[in-house]
């Protein structure tokens, strides 16, 4: 516990958590809720509820409970896995239960972990068509790369390298 403190404390003294998530998009002003996202997620009967939980918490602190949503059908970890035929969130109809909360919950993105949380799967509805967009491994990887570059990349002052495994 102690080293996953100090995890999440190097989080916010990173630069990575800059404030403008506290700020927006998730700042629920009576003019903007509808356009702030909603966010399902689904540990997949494994151990990644209370990692979510604070990681949630450390960007986005300001909305925890209007904007993170639990599946509970795969929240609690269950070695039987009884709610999906394979638990690994890239599987074809792994995240079909977390998209049909989301539809319930109002939510635009599904994140989600396998049991023992070393994969990710995200998925976005479109507010457009209403169709959802199941990201590959290489889109997140692209995208949370562009992010980085943004917040860190651009203004650090050293050269910057990415590499993917």
């Amino acid at each position: 516990s102690d080293l996953i403190k100090s995890y999440f404390e190097s989080l916010q003294s990173s630069g990575l958590v800059t404030g403008v998530a506290k700020k927006s998009p998730l700042s629920s002003t009576p003019n903007n809720h509808d356009k702030c996202p909603h966010f399902a997620y689904t540990a997949m009967h494994g151990v990644g509820l209370p990692y979510a939980i604070q990681s949630f918490q450390t960007f986005f602190s300001n909305d925890l409970q209007s904007h993170f949503h639990t599946v509970p059908q795969q929240s609690k970890p269950d070695p039987t896995f009884p709610t999906v035929p394979f638990p690994n969130p890239e599987e074809k109809g792994a995240l079909d239960i977390a998209m049909l909360f989301a539809e319930q919950e109002k939510c635009d993105i599904v994140i989600a972990n396998d049991p023992d949380a070393d994969r990710l799967a995200i998925a976005e509805k479109s507010r457009v068509t209403g169709e959802w967009t199941v990201f590959t491994g290489d889109q997140i990887g692209t995208m949370l790369g562009h992010w980085l570059w943004e917040r860190i990349g651009k203004t650090c002052g050293q050269p910057v390298a990415m590499c993917a495994s």
